[in-house]
């Protein structure tokens, strides 16, 4: 099984089935409305709640030695970036991996990779 999540009331929520104790996954969220060729899935990527927290953390973290003078400035930001694209090269690479299984799991489906849809 490639998902783990669920589907209620035409509003689903899932993430991939990663073996493993990899912490960064992605939450896919939606719904399921009628569409004119058939149902079609809204969904949306986000990161998880683990992630979110984390990255909160380490900034909140940064910024606070920073304000109480225990770090250079320089050196904060820095290990900010870090964080931020460490953050999202996951992202984007999980994002890549999930619409690949997404399309094996509904082979003929066309998935929508617009970000302004």
């Amino acid at each position: 099984m490639p998902f783990v999540g669920y589907v209620e009331d035409g509003r689903f929520l899932f993430h991939r089935a990663i073996r493993g104790s990899r912490g960064f996954k992605l939450i896919v969220a939606g719904r399921i409305v009628n569409g004119s060729g058939g149902a079609e899935l809204h969904m949306v990527l986000r990161l998880g709640l683990a992630i979110a927290i984390f990255q909160f953390a380490a900034l909140s973290a940064l910024i606070g030695t920073v304000t109480i003078g225990g770090m250079n400035a320089i050196v904060s930001a820095v290990l900010a970036v870090a964080v931020l694209g460490l953050t999202v090269g996951f992202f984007v690479h999980e994002r890549r991996r999930t619409l690949e299984v997404l399309e094996e799991s509904f082979p003929g489906a066309i998935l929508c990779k617009d970000s302004g849809r």
